[in-house]
């Protein structure tokens, strides 16, 4: 294992443009590994366009880049940024550029090495490393907690098994005076006899009980362990040191945490286990905590009586008054002046959690404070604020210092709104005086105080400029503020940001990082054309308080008197001091100690943990505690010795019984085999001459010390023949029960328990369940046997009843793969059902575990890489299993066959249906075959297909490309299919029932008719509670807040069409109104990507259209080639109510190197044929849409064509235009449709 950072490089500087621009600098940051440069831009200030040339020939554009050298050399590699002049209204240019050599891997021929030599005293260390540069450190780590940094180290050892370890730092000196540091590991499996072979693996293990039955388990070894499995106690496992398990339910578990190791000197894998008894409630661990407090007014002021209850061992609280004035006491007095406030306490608390670990605690409760005299509404205050969009609509947003009853927004042009965020649109130009109004109910005059907030629109005429519009929305997390542009404008603006504290920035949607708290004014500045608009906000950065990060912890490992402590604080600073007390006296400032206590004792061990940490307010120290009691068992000499035996059944009423006690050497043994014989032997062997139970008894005896141990053993019992078996069939409500139980003895009977209280004693029954459901179902077998015997014997079984099955059929999990250097490869797993397990069978003999491994492969090759999944299945008691397979390239075939994509799109019209190829990523030479699912088929690479008439038909593109590779051809396949609808010729196929809800507020809707058909079509609406209409656009007031399924449906004479949505009105919980959505901006081949979630958002998930994806609420990508694609963002969040996930979707089409994007032909307005066009291309729309243009784009963007349409159809003509892939754009009525087109 070895890791490579380049530190320094030769650097060319020169600037291409004078006065005014040499106020802007740019440098290289570059790393490399192999063949590989990663290079970022560190421009000042921050460029607007970024190129880099990697000096072979190559370009890429944006801040960073990823190159890869085709060989070994000297490179030239240089940077050219670019920004905006506002003085000069030009660009200015900087460029540098560094050279880099590219030989190769710069720490070929650096290996760590070591071999080891055992004595009777210890075990000598022979340093072998290989390959070492100018300046070489050594770092040992022997396995039992001890470390040295001599070159060649002697070490002394306890008998056991050590993990030995030697990392090796060296700086070599490259040409043109680069310095390379390498790193390098090799360890060592040490094997130092005497004792038990297995001593010295032991586990620990500590949980952290979460919501909703699940619990964080984390396992510690010592040393390291070569697997593990958790068994949770209700019958599920696991195979990592840390997982997290959801419970059925709540209950009490027994959760043991096993570890094993191989064993050099035994051959054989060493085991051991922790186990802890887990109990689960229905409760959150902060149910019980509540804050709370009352308030008493005086003359002087307001006495807040402090009421939490539920506290932990650290509490914190947070008064805010309502008046600007805070406080930390817990029950503070405060005095305001006359006037209405709202006073909040919030309460932090931290509680220990069972099983270790703790939980921090938030409650927050406010309450209005009204203090007599003056006006009895002073304090109660709204502001507002707007942002002018285009067609004079205005979007107007209200808020209040305090909780309000209502609202009311007076627009200045005799129309009024209701709600807090309010969209309107005027009716024209003009000046409007815009008024915000709130109320609240006054407890103390019993009336309503009002407030008010107004502001002056003015909205322009055809000024050019009304469309820019400077808006942005800051998002912080903490000192880093993320500021969303939300600018409207034309194309090509360009935005200058201050924030506040004297830097600047030129990009579109900025993240600035605050260096110390305060206020700060930030204002954004937008430019476009001879236009200028500009808006200003406050931005409050408040410190954060490192100390909550601060966790102290520790695990220890038990030994006879002496302690070895595992330290696991978390959250510390740059510098840290440890203080342990260990209950005896004795302390420790080492990090993770080791302490002899001096006898049997139970001690209280305490860690104080002082971290420093750097804010932008300078140092900051935090301190923490944590204790735990260690117990020291008892130095009796008779402690080690304890009885044991193992009896195993020979068959014929002989046991043997195998002695597996532990003594020093000179025990002596008695055994007592329960039938009155007895033996001293070391091991027992022994025949019973009757049938029946015996209590088989071990005595050892060693000087003064005596131990014992007894086992029940059945010898010849006659009932061991009576086994109960049963199976069963279900058909619908009725059971059918198949008894296979073979009957011993005189006489057998049965005896059958149902589940649902009901029995019977037939030998093969069949019962009939009232209700769906899962019972379990017990068949007890009762036989007389000679002799007088009676015997019985039990089976039961899980039993499933109509309404479900066994196994979700829907199971199903999906494997991914990234292929890297030397044959590792990095592989993910999902499932799309939760507590899914996964289980790696890798192809080369190898298995892994869990959703994420990284495996290497011996040497290159194909192998075939298989996913299992399963999940528990609580009706049946048993485990589901699916699988995946797929074939894994690790010498990048694999990668070149996935960047194939078939891929082909069509126009539904007549029967003859001209199928436009977007297949992507083929190689030097491509075969096209397609299946038109009619028993057509075509080799062309866009065909034109006549169908024999209307119905449904599966379309099939198969795609075989060639590819040259270093190591000779490769063939790839790919296939896409698709389903192609042929219209009938039905004079009902032109009823097309359509509409558009609208949500109005205040439980009003307006449901927009948008369907099609002939002239004398009449509607009938169905809203969903009870009432309808016969209008063709509706408009609903709902009555009540709830989810309603409102249908149209659409008649002409003997036609009909319907169809129905389901709107939301009010809060009607679940997960309605949660809506995305995300707007893409272009930068040179890269596109940033800005999701807008309705209400804050616990995870955004991006998917590119690719087979890439993303995190958060931007993000950027760049596409390796022209689209379009497909990109979606999926958001969500937790809701309380529900105690489930909400999630929306929303996805639109991009083309990466067309910046406006491209939008699939609306199939219904729009056709457009032949494709491929020859010399003309003719188009085809509705005879009502006039005044359309048609422009024809290149792939870099630049147009060709452009045409008005006067009439339909539409002859483009295409005689001047090259054969190429085009984009076709399609402008009419504000809207504008984008489609790929092929011209030959």
């Amino acid at each position: 294992m070895r890791t490579a950072i380049l530190l320094s490089a030769v650097s060319l500087i020169s600037t291409i443009t004078a006065q005014p621009c040499d106020d802007q600098t740019a440098n290289i940051g570059l790393t490399y590994s192999g063949n590989t440069i990663f290079v970022q831009a560190l421009t000042d200030p921050p460029a607007i366009g970024h190129k880099w040339t990697f000096g072979d020939g190559t370009e890429q554009f944006g801040p960073e880049a990823v190159h890869t050298y085709p060989g070994p050399g000297t490179y030239t590699v240089c940077l050219a940024a670019w920004w905006w002049n506002n003085t000069t209204q030009d660009t200015c240019w900087v460029e540098v550029c560094e050279q880099v050599n590219i030989g190769g891997d710069p720490c070929e021929g650096f290996a760590a090495a070591f071999t080891t030599t055992t004595t009777p005293n210890g075990t000598f260390f022979s340093n072998a490393t290989m390959g070492s540069g100018s300046q070489t450190t050594y770092s040992w780590s022997f396995g039992d907690g001890t470390f040295s940094t001599e070159m060649q180290p002697f070490h002394t050892y306890a008998p056991g098994t050590y993990q030995a370890c030697l990392e090796v730092v060296t700086i070599r000196q490259l040409p043109q005076g680069v310095v390379q540091t390498c790193v390098d590991t090799a360890c060592q499996t040490i094997v130092v006899g005497g004792g038990d072979p297995c001593l010295g693996l032991q586990v620990a293990m500590t949980y952290d009980i979460g919501p909703g039955n699940t619990v964080l388990f984390i396992g510690t070894t010592s040393p390291n362990a070569d697997g593990f499995v958790w068994y949770f106690g209700d019958g599920a496992e696991g195979y990592d040191m840390t997982v997290q398990h959801t419970y059925p339910g709540p209950g009490t578990y027994e959760v043991c945490f096993a570890a094993y190791r191989w064993n050099e000197q035994t051959q054989d894998s060493c085991w051991t286990e922790a186990c802890e008894t887990i109990t689960l409630g229905n409760t959150d661990p902060c149910d019980g905590f509540e804050a709370a407090f009352t308030t008493t007014t005086t003359p002087n002021g307001v006495q807040f009586l402090n009421g939490t209850v539920g506290i932990g061992f650290q509490t914190n609280y947070a008064w805010t008054f309502g008046d600007g004035a805070t406080s930390n006491e817990p029950s503070p007095f405060h005095t305001y002046t006359p006037g209405t406030y709202q006073a909040c306490l919030q309460v932090l608390t931290i509680l220990e959690q069972s099983g270790g670990g703790v939980h921090t605690c938030v409650d927050t409760m406010c309450m209005t404070i009204v203090v007599p005299g003056g006006d009895p509404c002073l304090g109660f205050e709204a502001t507002m604020g707007f942002n002018i969009g285009a067609g004079n609509t205005v979007f107007f947003s209200g808020t209040t210092n305090l909780p309000a009853d209502g609202y009311v927004w007076y627009f200045g042009d005799g129309t009024q709104g209701y709600a807090m965020t309010e969209q309107h649109t005027y009716p024209g130009p003009g000046t409007y005086e815009a008024c915000f109004s709130a109320y609240r109910w006054n407890e103390l005059t019993q009336d309503s105080c009002w407030t008010e907030a107004c502001a002056t629109i003015i909205i322009n005429g055809g000024d050019p400029c009304d469309q820019l519009q400077a808006c942005f929305v800051p998002t912080q997390g903490g000192p880093t503020v993320f500021f969303n542009n939300c600018t409207s404008s034309g194309s090509n603006a360009q935005f200058v940001w201050e924030f506040g504290d004297g830097t600047t920035s030129g990009e579109i949607a900025p993240t600035h990082t605050y260096q110390a708290p305060g206020i700060y004014t930030v204002c954004l500045t937008a430019y476009w054309q001879n236009c200028v608009d500009s808006t200003c906000t406050t931005i409050t950065v408040v410190q954060e308080d490192p100390c909550l990060d601060l966790a102290p912890g520790f695990q220890w490992m038990s030994g006879p008197d002496e302690i070895t402590f595992l330290n696991n604080t978390t959250g510390t600073g740059f510098q840290t001091d440890w203080y342990w007390d260990f209950g005896d006296g004795g302390t420790s400032n080492d990090a993770q100690p080791t302490h002899l206590f001096p006898g049997v004792g139970t001690y209280t061990v305490c860690l104080t943990v002082i971290s420093i940490y750097q804010t932008s307010a300078g140092p900051v120290t935090c301190s923490s505690e944590t204790c735990g009691q260690v117990v020291i068992q008892g130095g009796d000499p008779c402690d080690a010795l304890e009885a044991c035996f193992v009896p195993n059944d020979l068959g014929n009423s002989l046991f043997f019984f195998d002695n597996c006690s532990s003594q020093n050497g000179n025990a002596q043994f008695f055994w007592d085999f329960g039938d009155g014989s007895t033996s001293t032997n070391m091991h027992g062997e022994h025949v019973y001459p009757l049938p029946g139970s015996y209590d088989v008894c071990l005595i050892v005896q060693e000087g003064n010390c005596t131990d014992s141990t007894c086992v029940v053993i059945d010898v010849g019992t006659p009932c061991n023949s009576l086994l109960t078996v049963f199976d069963w069939t279900v058909s619908g409500a009725v059971a059918q029960f198949t008894n296979l139980t073979v009957p011993v003895g005189l006489s057998t009977t049965w005896s059958w328990t149902f589940g649902d209280g009901t029995t019977s004693t037939q030998t093969d029954p069949v019962h009939q369940y009232n209700s769906p459901g899962t019972y379990q179902v017990c068949l007890t077998s009762t036989s007389i046997l000679e002799g007088g015997f009676t015997c019985t014997d039990t089976q039961c079984s899980t039993v499933l009843v109509g309404g479900g099955q066994a196994c979700d059929p829907n199971f199903a999990v999906e494997l991914a793969w990234n292929v890297g250097a030397n044959n590792v490869v990095f592989l993910n797993g999902t499932s799309n059902l939760p507590n899914t397990y996964f289980v790696w069978e890798l192809g080369d003999g190898s298995e892994a575990y869990g959703p994420s491994v990284t495996h290497t492969y011996a040497q290159a090759g194909s192998y075939i890489v298989c996913l299992s999944g399963w999940y528990y299945n609580e009706a049946t008691g048993d485990s589901c299993w699916t699988e995946e397979c797929a074939y894994i390239f690790t010498d990048g075939i694999g990668e070149i066959c996935q960047e194939l994509g078939a891929g082909f799109q069509w126009m539904n019209g007549s029967n003859e249906i001209a199928f436009v190829n977007s297949t992507t990523g083929t190689g030097f030479q491509t075969n096209w075959s397609w299946d038109f699912g009619d028993g057509g088929t075509s080799d062309e690479a866009q065909p034109t297909h006549l169908f024999p008439g209307p119905g449904n038909y599966t379309v099939c593109l198969l795609v075989v490309s060639y590819y040259e590779t270093p190591n000779g051809p490769v063939t790839c396949t790919s296939e896409a299919c698709g389903q192609v609808v042929i219209q009938g010729t039905d004079p009902c196929d032109t009823l097309d029932a359509c509409f558009v809800s609208n949500d109005l507020g205040n439980n009003a809707y307006f449901f927009d008719n948008c369907s099609a058909g002939p002239l004398g079509t009449q509607y009938l609406w169905d809203f969903g509670d009870g009432s309808t209409s016969t209008v063709q656009h509706a408009e609903h007031v709902y009555s009540a807040p709830g989810t309603y399924t409102v249908c149209l449906t659409a008649s002409w004479e003997n036609c009909t069409d319907s169809t129905c949505t389901m709107v939301t009105v009010g809060n009607a919980g679940g997960c309605a109104g949660f809506e995305v959505w995300f707007e893409a901006q272009y930068q040179d081949v890269a596109i940033l990507f800005i999701a807008h979630p309705s209400m804050p958002a616990n995870g955004i998930l991006w998917t590119f259209g690719d087979g890439t994806s993303g995190f958060g609420t931007t993000a950027v990508h760049t596409f390796q080639t022209g689209g379009p694609y497909e990109v979606c963002v999926q958001a969500w969040y937790w809701n309380e109510a529900e105690q489930d996930s909400c999630w929306s979707t929303s996805c639109q089409w991009v083309e990466p190197f067309f910046p406006t994007g491209i939008t699939p032909y609306s199939t219904d307005a729009f056709r457009t044929y032949p494709v491929p066009a020859h010399g003309a291309l003719t188009m085809d729309g509705p005879s009502d849409l006039k005044g359309a243009v048609v422009r024809l784009f290149g792939m870099d963007g630049r147009q060709r064509v452009q045409e008005r349409v006067d009439a339909w159809p539409f002859v483009l003509d295409l005689t001047d235009v090259a054969p190429a892939v085009y984009i076709l754009e399609l402008s009419a009525d504000g809207a504008r449709y984008r489609s790929r087109i092929v011209v030959e």
